[in-house]
């Protein structure tokens, strides 16, 4: 094949087919713990819980990123594919309750 057949093709042709669907699904988990943060942020100060309190749980949003990196290094460690499955099977749980949750203290609990 001729490098302008290659480039015509694009960026994505050279990603396994798998490894796609892993991309959609983790933009579509992004997308919804973005907009939950950005919700809750906002959601928070009706309740009367302080801005303390909410600064607290983006920072420990921020903590999470950094556990990234270890966890990342576990993973090259023990194989991505259980890793990936295990969390990303358990994101939905505390979102699920929160949903469901409408007492406030309840809330700061699950977080």
């Amino acid at each position: 094949m001729d490098s302008e057949a290659q480039e015509k093709q694009g960026f994505f042709s050279k990603i396994p087919r798998k490894l796609k669907w892993l991309i959609v699904a983790l933009v579509f988990n992004n997308v919804a713990i973005g907009y939950l943060l950005v919700y809750l942020t906002a959601f928070f100060p009706e309740l009367n819980i302080s801005a303390g309190i909410v600064g607290l749980l983006l920072g420990l949003e921020g903590a999470m990123v950094l556990l990234s990196i270890p966890l990342g290094i576990l993973s090259d460690r023990r194989g991505r594919q259980k890793l990936l499955l295990i969390g990303t099977s358990l994101v939905p749980l505390p979102i699920i309750m929160i949903a469901l949750t409408v007492i406030s203290p309840s809330l700061l609990s699950l977080q």
